[in-house]
């Protein structure tokens, strides 16, 4: 045995320990390995010791009286020490190895705890991993979701830019806008892809595409980068209306105006366009612009009473108000300090043109001193004079043309600003400026169009009216109310009469229809009544135009309407007050009685109200005056009075009034005569007798001339015979 084998033996038989290098998962497997290593170790030295001692005794034997070398006695006595040592671990052995297994279960059940412990670690790793990928997993694809949906519109977007870019102002701007965001969407698509998102390239370009967004808007906006741009329709709200005018002009478009009270916008301005700004001009064809009539002075408003109150209170709920018909008025008092109003002619609920007289305290007259005079130049009239009111100062107003003084304003004062006024010497001239001087065109020869737009430019107003006229083509102007040449001021209203073309006469059905159609176009129509045996009561007969000829304007159609057959009314004098009757309702009469006082028979007819033989209409009333004996109307019953004389069939006697009898009147359109106010009354008196009217005739009502104003009243209405009924006829 060389040094090397014996170290390497000695080492073995020494090493008694487990590998402290190993860990502690190895730990279960090292120690078992080592324990048979340590077994097959021990054999081995058996074996081994067993054939040296087995070679020991050989040589002792052969060499039993040689003489040992140092090295071999060494060696013995080396082995002597082994097997004395191995002897006495033998005897220790089960003791040792005891320890040892001991040891190693010690080890092996604090390797089993740390391995459980370490399964728990990793069991509880594993689910927090499991449980963090399920939280990020919603998280992943909402992220997905959101970044998806930008994509989608974003090129939702780039598309409809491309298609409808023409509506936006700035078309490509919008365009280039809209292609930049879709580009910075697709990287953040590409960046959740995994192998462009390791690389951060797309970190990179998505940045990039950001800072030229930003950039490309910054120049745009700073106008350094001009981008080419659609003419668009302007906001004119609150523009003057000839600024609109002239612009609808200059692009070809045609113009409407709408004109509508306003308290907000001043007058001629535009308060509102159908046409949104912005609007691509291209796409619009017309406009319509509403413009401001400025303040309804019609309008009712409560004004409190003010007398205490100090004039400045006063102008402020003048101006707050609209008022335009008032009137300041000062006054020397005594009583009332200097500018406090003392009375006021209305208050409460009052139009905004109605009259408005205050009257302000001046203060005591000998207070009044010596004013500096103010720069009234393009001040209002009514502001201008009552600066001079609540000085004191005496004036005087005259009105000129101005092309640069507004209308209404002073335009000139004769002592100027910074001078001194003396209230009981001095007096100021001011000059009110009637606007621009308008010089009338020949309106007659101009389109309507032109005539709008001269209108517009010049801040007049204007009317039309439209009738039919067979000599001016439909659509041109008839006349107007100012000729050529006519000096007019601002706010002035030009009433334009403009043609419908030709009218012609049509059928009708009806006198109803006829006469609606008449006042629709506004034709003159007269009335005629005849007895017609063939044609029924209320039916038309004829008319004075035939279908289809031109009517001209101030043209009278005539309408001849049937009255039925004619009725020959009987003589009733002298028949009783039954056969009389009979004879009413055979003929379609309807006859009504009274009594007199008369020597005949009593119950017999001695008068009539319609002479015998005349002709009248279905239904017409006669009133029979029957003899009510000698003695009747007299208090004591014996005779009085005139007898009548009953020669013609009609007496002198007037009929007594009975308050009981009442008559229901019915307005039938037959009764009615449009354009003939008279006619319509003659034609009520005639067909209710025994009713008293009394007809009045009134105008600027707005209804059609010879029709009722006060139908209403009337119609369907009982009336006794002893009142008086008033019947209102329109007569223009």
């Amino acid at each position: 045995m060389n040094d090397k084998e014996r170290k390497e033996f000695i080492n073995s038989i020494k090493e008694n320990d487990l590998d402290k290098t190993a860990t502690f998962s190895d730990l279960m497997s090292r120690a078992e390995r080592k324990q048979h290593e340590l077994d097959k170790k021990r054999e081995a030295e058996l074996v081994k010791e067993k054939e040296l001692q087995e070679k020991t005794s050989k040589n002792k034997k052969k060499d039993k009286k040689s003489k040992k070398n140092k090295e071999t006695d060494d060696l013995f006595d080396e082995i002597d020490k082994i097997q004395t040592e191995k002897e006495k671990n033998l005897k220790e052995q089960p003791k040792r190895d005891k320890d040892k297994k001991q040891k190693l279960e010690n080890e092996l059940s604090k390797t089993n705890k740390i391995n459980s412990l370490e399964n728990t670690r990793e069991l509880k790793a594993i689910v927090k991993e499991q449980e963090t990928k399920k939280k990020e997993k919603p998280k992943n694809f909402f992220k997905s979701l959101i970044i998806t949906t930008i994509l989608l519109l974003s090129v939702g977007y780039f598309i409809y830019t491309l298609l409808f870019c023409d509506t936006f102002v700035n078309q490509l701007f919008m365009i280039i806008n809209s292609l930049i965001i879709m580009l910075i969407s697709l990287t953040n698509i590409l960046g959740l892809v995994k192998s462009i998102s390791k690389s951060k390239f797309w970190i990179l370009l998505n940045s990039l595409f950001v800072i030229i967004f930003i950039l490309f808007n910054l120049l745009v906006n700073l106008n350094i980068l001009k981008i080419p741009t659609n003419n668009v329709v302007k906001d004119f709200t609150g523009v003057n209306i000839n600024k609109a005018i002239k612009w609808a002009e200059e692009n070809n478009i045609k113009y409407y105006q709408v004109y509508e009270y306003s308290d907000n916008i001043e007058e001629f301005c535009v308060i509102s366009q159908n046409v949104k700004p912005n609007t691509v001009v291209k796409n619009i064809k017309d406009i319509e612009f509403v413009v401001s009539k400025g303040p309804n002075l019609d309008k009712e408003v409560i004004i409190s009473n003010m007398v205490g109150w100090n004039i400045d209170d006063v102008i402020k709920v003048i101006d707050d108000n609209f008022l335009s018909n008032v009137t300041i008025n000062y006054i020397f008092s005594d009583e009332y300090e200097k500018d406090i109003v003392i009375s006021q002619n209305t208050s409460g609920q009052i139009k905004r043109n109605e009259k408005l007289v205050i009257t302000v305290s001046l203060g005591k007259e000998s207070d009044l001193k010596p004013v500096k005079s103010i720069n009234l130049i393009n001040k209002s009239e009514f502001k201008a004079t009552l600066w001079l009111k609540r000085n004191g100062i005496s004036y005087e107003i005259k009105y000129e043309f101005s092309n640069k003084i507004a209308k209404g304003h002073v335009m000139e004062q004769s002592i100027k600003s910074g001078n001194m006024i003396n209230q009981k010497t001095d007096k100021m001239i001011i000059t009110i400026s009637k606007g621009a001087k308008i010089k009338v065109p020949d309106l007659k020869k101009m389109a309507v169009d032109e005539i709008i737009a001269w209108v517009s430019s010049n801040n007049l107003k204007i009317s039309f009216e439209e009738r039919f006229d067979a000599t001016v083509k439909a659509g041109s102007v008839i006349e107007a109310n100012y000729k050529e040449g006519d000096e007019i001021e601002e706010g002035t209203t030009i009433k334009i009469v403009t043609s419908k073309g030709v009218l012609k006469m049509k059928s009708f059905t009806s006198l109803s229809e006829f006469r609606t159609w008449a006042s629709r176009y506004g034709v003159n129509i007269n009335e005629v009544y005849e007895f017609n045996n063939d044609v029924k009561q209320g039916e038309i007969i004829k008319f004075s135009h035939d279908k289809g000829a031109i009517i001209n304007y101030n043209d009278t159609v005539t309408v001849y309407v049937s009255d039925g057959k004619a009725i020959v009314v009987p003589d009733f004098y002298g028949k009783t007050k039954s056969s009389i009757q009979t004879t009413c309702n055979n003929l379609g009469l309807n006859c009504t009685f009274y009594y007199v006082n008369s020597s005949k028979t009593k119950d017999t007819a001695v008068s009539q109200n319609k002479k015998a033989d005349s002709e009248v209409i279905k239904g017409t009333y006669v009133n029979i005056g029957l003899s009510g004996g000698s003695s009747y109307g007299t208090s004591s019953g014996s005779s009085s009075g005139s007898s009548s004389s009953g020669s013609s069939g009609s007496s002198s006697s007037k009929p007594s009034c009975d308050t009981s009898q009442k008559t229901t009147v019915y307005i039938d359109a037959s009764l009615l005569s449009p354009n003939n106010p008279t006619a319509t009354c003659s034609n009520i008196k005639n067909a209710y007798p025994n009713i008293k009217f009394n007809c009045t005739y009134v105008s600027g009502t707005g209804i059609t001339p010879g029709l009722l104003v006060n139908s209403s009243s009337i119609d369907e209405h009982s009336f006794d015979h002893c009142n008086t009924v008033t019947l209102k006829i329109s007569q223009n």
